[in-house]
């Protein structure tokens, strides 16, 4: 999936659970069908899975999901 780079947040904080959660959160636009301009929205990357170096608004990055709809690769785009 292509997404156009809005903003970058970095997460670690101790959830209500009580367990920490680590990871970066990616806000993000993209083409969607019955959409008029471009949707927008949050996405959740683990920490430990590598997201591209020097990341500025803008950039064009691949996302790739498992088939649980967890992201599991960040690329940039050519």
């Amino acid at each position: 999936m292509l997404v156009n780079l809005l903003g970058v947040k970095t997460l670690d904080f101790m959830a209500d659970d009580g367990n920490r959660v680590q990871g970066t959160q990616l806000h993000v636009s993209y083409e969607e069908e019955g959409v008029s301009g471009f949707a927008c929205d949050k996405i959740f990357v683990k920490h430990g899975i590598t997201i591209p170096a020097g990341l500025k608004q803008g950039d064009v990055l691949e996302l790739r999901f498992n088939r649980k709809g967890r992201a599991e690769a960040v690329l940039a785009s050519k």
